[in-house]
C-alpha cells in the first residue's frame, strides 16, 4: 500500500483523537475541579531501506544507505495536567477549595447489582475509595437515628478525616449533635485553613475535634480517572498532608466558602483546535493526492 496514504491515514485518526481530547476540556471549562488533559504522540514504527548490495543496479540512486521511512505517529497518552484553577468565591459554608498540591479522600461503598452493600470474608462493608478536589460538600444524617451528620460529597461519598487509616471504624467526618439535641447545620460551621471544624453556637465557638483530611500522590501520571473529577491511585502512592504547611514544607491549605475551578484555559484550548483542524486539512489532502497518485499509476499499467 502507498506509504504516504498510511501516513496520512495515520495522522487523521491522531488529530481526530486530540480534536477529542480539546472539547472535552472545553466542555468542562465551568466544571469545578476540572483537571485538563494534553495530547501527547508518538512516532509509529520505522522500515528501514537498505541499498542494493549489486552497486550495478544503483544506478541513479540517490538515497542514503539505511534509510528509515516513517508509517505517522500515534496519541501515545493523555496526561492529567494537575495545576491550580482559579478560586471562586460562593461564601457556602461547606464549599472548600484546596489551595496547593492536595486532594480530598472520599470513600463509596461497592453495591452489587441489586443495589445492596458488598461485604468481605469479615463482614465488613468493601468500599471504593478515590480522590477530589470538588469540595462541594454536604450534609447527611447516618442511618442509625443517633442525629449525627456526616459530610459527604454530591455523589453520597464519605470524607475521610485527617489522621486515620483504612479499615478505622471512625474514619470518616461525622459531626455530633449540638447540646440541645438539635443536628449540626453547615451555618454552623467553620473551618479553618487547616481542615479543622468548629461549630459556632450563642457566640462560642467549639472545636468539634474533626479535621477533614487531605493526601496527595507521589507520581501525579499514575492516577486513574473514575468519573466525576475523581481519581483513583494505589494506596502506596497516597502522602498525607498536612494543611497550612505544617511539617512537611508545603504550603497547602483548605478555603472555606470558595470553590476551585476548572484550570482549562480558554485561549489556548481554542488555539490548539485550530491548529489540530488545519493538520488535519492538511492530511485529507495528502490523503486525496496518495489515492489520486495511485490511481494514476493503475492507469498507466493498463
Amino acid at each position: 500500500m502507498n506509504t504516504s496514504a498510511l501516513i496520512a491515514a495515520g495522522a487523521l485518526r491522531a488529530l481526530q483523537e486530540r480534536i477529542d481530547v480539546t472539547a472535552h476540556n472545553l466542555a468542562n471549562l465551568d466544571t469545578p475541579g476540572y483537571k485538563r488533559r494534553d495530547a501527547v504522540f508518538a512516532e509509529l514504527l520505522y522500515s528501514s531501506v537498505n541499498n542494493q548490495p549489486d552497486h550495478a543496479r544503483e544506478a541513479g540512486r540517490r538515497t542514503p544507505p539505511g534509510l528509515r521511512v516513517g508509517y505517522g505517529v500515534h496519541l501515545a497518552a493523555t496526561p492529567l495536567q494537575l495545576t491550580l484553577g482559579p478560586l471562586r468565591q460562593t461564601n457556602r459554608p461547606l464549599d472548600l477549595a484546596i489551595e496547593g498540591d492536595g486532594f480530598f479522600l472520599v470513600e463509596q461503598p461497592v453495591r452489587n447489582a441489586a443495589g445492596q452493600a458488598v461485604v468481605d470474608e469479615s463482614g465488613r462493608p468493601v468500599v471504593r475509595r478515590a480522590l477530589t478536589r470538588v469540595g462541594a460538600f454536604h450534609l447527611s444524617p447516618l442511618p442509625d437515628g443517633s442525629g449525627r451528620m456526616a459530610l459527604v460529597t454530591p455523589q453520597g461519598d464519605f470524607v475521610v478525616r485527617q489522621g486515620s487509616a483504612p479499615g478505622d471504624p471512625d474514619r470518616y467526618v461525622v459531626l455530633d449533635p449540638l447540646p440541645s439535641g438539635r443536628p449540626v447545620s453547615e451555618r454552623d460551621l467553620v473551618i479553618d485553613a487547616a481542615g479543622r471544624i468548629f461549630v459556632t453556637r450563642g457566640g462560642q465557638t467549639i472545636d468539634t475535634g474533626m479535621r477533614i483530611g487531605l493526601w496527595r500522590v507521589t507520581t501525579g501520571e499514575r492516577l486513574r480517572s473514575v468519573g466525576e473529577n475523581r481519581f483513583a491511585a494505589d494506596e502506596s502512592e497516597l502522602v498525607p498532608v498536612n494543611p497550612n504547611g505544617a511539617g512537611d514544607g508545603l504550603r497547602v491549605a483548605i478555603r472555606q466558602g470558595m470553590l476551585e475551578g476548572s484550570n482549562v484555559e480558554l485561549v489556548k484550548e481554542m488555539t490548539d483546535l485550530l491548529a489540530a483542524q488545519r493538520a488535519y486539512q492538511l492530511n485529507v489532502r495528502a490523503l486525496q493526492m496518495a489515492s489520486e497518485m495511485w490511481s494514476l499509476a493503475n492507469q498507466m499499467r493498463r
